[in-house]
């Protein structure tokens, strides 16, 4: 029983240490790291882009094909209000059928890096009672792909070894011809109140009305969007243990002409907020969140969180384990033991 409890004392410390260092795995900061040395990950954060392209003509060489990874979608000049479902994957392009001085309009959207919020920067933070993994990944545009962090409290195993050591010692639409009859091609930020009402104001001269909603709320009339430095400021707020993202809002698009009023629905990125993630440990257990994102948005949660009280029970087995073996168990060669047995002379 003294030696139990002699081994009780710097097991006992060891808990208590591993509760004062910190339950966070990784943690978001603002700003590239100086020239040197890298221990993490750069991103950004996305916005949406919205490009409205018009083109007069009687062929149909005047479409332009929209490129891969562009929300898209077909609209029906003869359905009124029409309201289309985004879709994640690209659709086909239309074909559309030209007549003399007809307008084609192409209606696109993408997401991009938004590079007035500066970049962000994943560092892991380690804790030396557990074993972490983590991996955060990003695709092409720098903007978050995965974020995945595997925390395994390793507590038994560790007073285990210190007990054995003391016993040792878009789309397309149509409308008639307008009199300004030149083509266009106009990109914009749809968060952005005053790029809206450039657009508006231009594609008014052809005839063509512009309305452009997130959530319901109409941009023109001005949103409540994070400038640059209150982004930074809340992320260095919010990223101390987590991973800084931007939700997805959904946008509307309505064009109107005189024979075309149809609406066209998107799934964007929300610069009004700014989420974070938390991937904190959890003592006696192995803990996995898998987080998944589509241009920095999130569209994947997945976590296992497994009892920790299950865990704990075992922290008691280990210490006995390691100073007196139980009958049955597995050895450190992975053979179970066979107390009351003697070998063969």
């Amino acid at each position: 029983m003294k030696k139990i409890a002699t081994c009780l004392i710097p097991i006992l410390g060891l808990i208590a240490v591993s509760s004062y260092i910190g339950c966070r795995t990784l943690s978001t900061t603002t700003g590239s790291p100086l020239s040197g040395p890298v221990n993490g990950m750069l991103y950004y954060l996305p916005i949406g882009k919205i490009t409205i392209k018009g083109e007069y003509g009687t062929t149909a060489a005047n479409a332009a094909t929209p490129s891969k990874g562009k929300q898209q979608s077909t609209i029906d000049p003869n359905a009124h209000a029409a309201e289309i479902s985004p879709t994640p994957t690209p659709t086909s392009t239309p074909t559309p059928t030209s007549t003399p001085k007809e307008l084609t309009i192409t209606l696109t959207a993408e997401v991009e890096a938004d590079e007035e919020c500066g970049v962000f920067y994943v560092t892991p933070q380690s804790n030396y009672m557990y074993e972490d993994e983590v991996q955060i990944t990003v695709n092409a545009k720098h903007l978050l792909s995965t974020g995945k962090v595997t925390t395994e409290d390793k507590t038994a195993e560790i007073v285990g070894a210190l007990a054995s050591l003391a016993r040792t010692g878009a789309g397309f639409a149509r409308t008639e011809a307008v009199e300004n009859q030149r083509p266009f091609n106009f990109s914009f930020h749809p968060s952005d109140s005053r790029e809206v009402k450039d657009v508006t104001k231009e594609l008014r001269t052809r005839g063509l009305g512009l309305i452009v909603t997130m959530d319901g709320e109409e941009i023109a009339k001005g949103i409540p969007v994070l400038p640059g430095k209150e982004v930074q400021r809340l992320a260095a707020e919010i990223g101390r243990s987590g991973l800084v993202f931007r939700p997805a809002a959904s946008y509307k698009v309505r064009l109107i002409a005189s024979n075309l009023d149809n609406t066209q629905q998107l799934l964007l990125p929300d610069p009004t907020k700014l989420y974070a993630i938390h991937y904190n440990r959890m003592a006696f257990v192995k803990k996995v969140k898998d987080i998944g994102f589509t241009d920095g948005m999130l569209t994947d949660y997945h976590q296992k969180v497994p009892s920790p009280i299950l865990g704990f029970l075992g922290i008691p087995r280990a210490v006995l384990q390691a100073i007196a073996p139980i009958p049955g168990a597995a050895g450190p060669s992975g053979s179970a033991s066979s107390s009351g047995t003697t070998g063969p002379h």
